[in-house]
Order: structure tokens, then sequence, then C-alpha cells
């Protein structure tokens, strides 16, 4: 298990750290990470786990700046090396990253100019970044979730204000599609799953805590 960043402050408002360890079962113990070229400290960013490397992105410094770099972590080297920012997309946090299978998609979040519903595409075989199309996206939106089916990246919930909305995107076509509204009260802060058939979504916030259940079925 990995773990890095974050704030040991309530709500966030300072103490935001840049450190992390690893952590084994096996053998229950800890060891620090290397901190020589890591990001820089931050909260509320993104990131997915490449099979060897782990991918952080984004997120908020102490000062309330929204950097758009980030780093990949080898725990084989305990060593980080840098992401390009050219052509990476505004600064925010509070997003959604998914990893496809070779690339990292980063969607939505909270930025300097409000809350986005725009996006892009990470790859790390050529340390470069792609948009992807807003026609058709969910409305902007944050704390909301993602999942990957194994083509496509599911968008659903979340805030701006609170909704059951969602779309499916396909990075192939860079192309979206709509889902139905989820029978359920809108929601952020939930938990959602790939299930191998479909997205397994749980409890959530949105005006009051919800303890809920509700399956999605792409076909």
């Amino acid at each position: 298990m990995l773990i890095w960043g974050g704030s040991n402050r309530p709500e966030h408002v300072g103490g935001v750290l840049g450190d992390g360890a690893l952590y084994s079962p096996h053998s229950n113990t800890w060891r620090p990470m290397n901190t020589v070229g890591a990001p820089s400290g931050r909260v509320a960013g993104v990131s997915v786990w490449t099979g060897t490397d782990w991918i952080i992105w984004g997120g908020k410094t102490t000062s309330g700046t929204l950097p758009v770099t980030g780093a990949l972590f080898n725990p084989q080297s305990n060593t980080w090396r840098p992401m390009s920012a050219a052509n990476a997309p505004a600064g925010r946090f509070f997003a959604t990253a998914v990893w496809t299978g070779s690339s990292m998609i980063i969607w939505g979040g909270e930025g300097a100019a409000g809350v986005r519903n725009d996006g892009a595409i990470y790859h790390p075989a050529t340390d470069s970044w792609t948009t992807i199309a807003t026609a058709g996206a969910p409305t902007p939106r944050l704390v909301h979730t993602a999942v990957w089916s194994g083509s496509e990246m599911i968008i659903w919930g979340g805030g701006n204000p609170f909704t059951s909305s969602g779309a499916i995107y396909s990075p192939s076509s860079d192309q979206w599609r709509s889902m139905p509204d989820a029978p359920v009260a809108g929601r952020g802060a939930h938990s959602a799953l790939w299930t191998g058939s479909g997205m397994l979504i749980f409890a959530g916030w949105g005006g009051q805590n919800y303890k809920d259940l509700l399956l999605f079925q792409t076909s």
C-alpha cells in the first residue's frame, strides 16, 4: 500500500504534506518514500496505479494554488520522475482519474475559474497530454466518481449542485454518450466501483447522508 500527501488539519486548512510511505502487509512494516523529485505537497489531487508506477497529479497546495504538475513514483526503485506540464489541463482539485491500461484520464473538479466539465488524457509512454471532447460531457461537477469499464470511463454524481446524472466516455472515439439519471437522490463523495459488468454506487452526501446501493448496467 502506498500513501502520499494530504493534510493533517481539519478541512484541509494548512498542514498540507508532501511525503509518504509504503506499507507491506507481508512483513507488517513501513518504509518511507524518497522525497527527491516528489511533487509539491497537496491535497485532493488524483492518482492511479499503472501496474508499475503510481501517478499523482493536480490538487491544491497550502497557499491555495492549483498546480498542473505531477510525478510518477516507482516503488521498486523508490524514485520519482516528473510529468510534463506541456498541454496539461488547467489545475484543479476534487477531480477524478481512471487508468485505462495505457493512459490516465482525468475529468472534472474545481479550478480557479470554478467547477469544470473538461478533462485530458496523460500518456506515460510519451510523457504527453491530449485533451478530451467536451461535447456531450456531463455538467460541471466535483466530488463525483469515475470508473473504468475496460473500454469506457463512466462519470456519475457529484456536486454543483448535487446530481444523479452522468455520462460515458470512450477514449477510442473521443466521444461521450448519455446514461439515464439514477433513480436515487443526487449526491457526492459516494463510493463507486466496476464489477466487471456494471457500476456499483454506495452511500454519499447530498444534503443528508445516504446509505443506499445501486447497480448501473452499461448494456
